[in-house]
């Protein structure tokens, strides 16, 4: 219930920021909002030959992502003056989730399992550049 309340309130802020008519120059805008990571499930295997007998070890990671947040802000020229609806930007971007999980490995060798949680964040800092072209619907 919680995702679709963080979908719906993220679709109307993008629709209503939209509506602003854009001034031809220099802009300066910020963003804000829920950032979704996929859950994770990742299976290794490793066969060692030498020396005999021959062993199998695997390592297994299951990841549990929550949702997180993603702060921007931009910067950019438009160019209304020449070419109507052409915007250039650099964006910067910082998202963040955390994470829970478990991992676990099997020694063939030994027969061993080994076995533990994970608790972890997954952040990412990015810089875009952006060339948009701006549609008007006439309203």
């Amino acid at each position: 219930m919680q995702t679709k309340r963080l979908l719906l309130a993220s679709t109307a802020l993008v629709l209503f920021a939209g509506a602003a008519e854009a001034q031809a120059g220099t802009y300066i805008s910020v963003f804000g909002g829920a950032n979704f990571f996929q859950d994770q499930s990742e299976r290794s295997s490793v066969i060692i030959n030498a020396p005999p007998p021959q062993t199998t070890t695997t390592l297994s990671i299951d990841t549990d992502a929550e949702t997180g947040f993603v702060l921007g802000g931009a910067i950019g020229y438009d160019f209304g003056s020449w070419l109507k609806g052409l915007r250039l930007e650099v964006e910067a971007a910082y998202r963040r989730n955390d994470a829970q999980g478990a991992w676990s490995a099997s020694d063939g060798a030994e027969g061993g399992i080994f076995t533990g949680t994970l608790d972890a964040n997954i952040s990412n800092f990015s810089v875009l550049g952006n060339l948009w072209y701006d549609v008007s619907l006439g309203a």
